[in-house]
């Protein structure tokens, strides 16, 4: 991976939210420290 490359370290991992509590459920991820981003 591009990340392993230059030095960074980068976790991926699955989250599980209900459908109608996904805004809430990436909210609280990203509120987290050293959370960036999601896909």
């Amino acid at each position: 991976m591009f990340a392993e490359q230059v030095g960074e370290k980068i976790s991926y991992e699955k989250i599980l939210a209900p459908v109608d509590g996904f805004v809430d459920a990436a909210n609280a991820f990203l509120a987290q420290e050293g959370a960036v981003g999601c896909n």
